[in-house]
């Protein structure tokens, strides 16, 4: 029996190559029930058989469903005008994956950040902890571990810059910047067809800033470079996804993060007591790592915040709708993500945690006690972590576990 033929790229143009295509059945009840598309072996080589000494090219056939199609066009009328339809549903592995990159993009942003501060400081007053700096440090490393998870030596501030060069470089700590490149770049690749061609010398750059963190001497340098990178990977996906509902998800993903993030940095420096003169330069670091250091100092020239730095940065960070990196702007944009996706109740239940940000009386709380601010901010991150659950149980779910799949032939690997 002749095989079928396929059209295949070769050195000279497009050659006739014999093609077989194996099927899988899983058993279902007893019965054998086969399913659409296989793996399709092509000859290596114009000539020979499929099965010679050249290993054969191997590919997966997919056969989509018509409610996986992408994009597709149709005429209005006879002279041409188009309607484009966008695909309105995403596959749940695909938003899976679009949702931890845009959380992996955000760590690595937000624990660039906070170690960068936390570098500056350790070199200024490490060796001094009980200086007005030596608290600011004590603070943000605190604040740090509890964000990332990671060891950076808030108990013994002199051996903190050493520590914040593992937490950069050890992608065996889970928690690090280096972790959180690997996980963003496997996220990446689970959806290439998805991706600007331009992110990938993103990842790469990313990739080698954290390798050689491990022995350039300045550290620093790294950390800057990092910071660009991440901005760049934003920049990239901001202005080059459609927005449809593979944007929806990606942004999610940043959008959740960051917010989370936010509360936990400002929960866990402004949260308790301290000192005033220490408290007002804790406020400079901790709108330098949510880069909004330069809206808050133009606030303080200019108005009552001045007075009451601490208060001013939290309603900034928290409750201003127009700071790109407030909780306020992350929930918004969190709710317009998931109306294009077309879940309409879980937006229904964002704008109502949106709704309770806007109410938030911050004067009040720093009145009653920085405890009843840190419990504030903590119920805050417990909502949001709740919508991120649910997002995850109806958008992000897989239909059953993973299983192996013996094929039986041995030479394929």
């Amino acid at each position: 029996m002749d095989l079928s033929t396929v059209p295949v790229v070769a050195d000279d143009g497009l050659e006739a190559r014999r093609m077989v295509l194996r099927t899988f059945g899983v058993q279902v009840d007893k019965v054998h029930e086969f399913l659409p598309g296989g793996l399709a072996r092509v000859q290596a080589v114009s000539e020979g058989s499929i099965g010679g000494a050249e290993r054969p090219l191997a590919k997966d056939v997919w056969v989509l469903g018509s409610d996986d199609a992408g994009e597709g066009w149709q005429a209005t009328y006879e002279r041409g005008s188009l309607i484009i339809e966008h695909p309105t549903s995403v596959a749940p592995r695909v938003a899976d994956n679009l949702v931890w990159l845009g959380r992996y993009a955000e760590r690595t942003d937000s624990s660039s950040r906070i170690l960068r501060r936390a570098l500056d400081l350790a070199f200024d007053h490490g060796s001094k902890p009980e200086s007005r700096g030596g608290q600011v440090l004590k603070a943000v490393l605190s604040a740090a571990e509890r964000i990332t998870s990671v060891d950076l030596g808030s108990d013994d501030p002199a051996s903190a810059h050493h520590r914040i060069r593992a937490a950069v470089h050890d992608p065996k700590v889970t928690g690090s910047v280096a972790h959180s490149v690997s996980r963003l770049a496997q996220a990446a690749h689970q959806v290439p067809d998805l991706m600007s061609d331009d992110i990938w010398r993103i990842l790469s750059r990313l990739e080698d800033g954290v390798e050689a963190a491990g022995g350039q001497r300045d550290l620093a340098s790294v950390l800057d470079g990092l910071v660009d990178s991440t901005l760049a990977l934003s920049g990239i996906n901001s202005e080059s996804l459609t927005r449809d509902a593979t944007w929806a998800f990606l942004d999610a993903g940043v959008r959740t993060e960051r917010a989370q993030r936010i509360l936990s940095l400002v929960e866990h420096t402004l949260g308790r007591e301290r000192a005033v003169i220490v408290e007002q330069q804790l406020v400079d670091a901790v709108a330098e790592i949510a880069e909004s250091l330069i809206t808050h100092r133009r606030r303080a020239a200019s108005g009552p915040a001045q007075r009451q730095p601490a208060l001013a940065l939290t309603y900034l960070l928290v409750a201003d709708p127009t700071n790109p990196r407030s909780v306020a702007f992350q929930i918004d944009r969190l709710a317009e993500g998931m109306r294009l996706v077309g879940d309409d109740a879980l937006s229904s239940r964002i704008v109502g945690l949106a709704d309770t940000v806007s109410s938030l009386d911050l004067a009040a709380l720093f009145e009653t006690g920085r405890p009843a601010l840190a419990r504030a901010l903590a119920d805050l991150r417990g909502e949001l972590r709740g919508i991120a659950d649910e997002m995850g149980r109806t958008h992000l779910t897989r239909s059953g576990p993973r299983r192996a799949v013996i094929t039986g032939w041995e030479d394929e690997q």
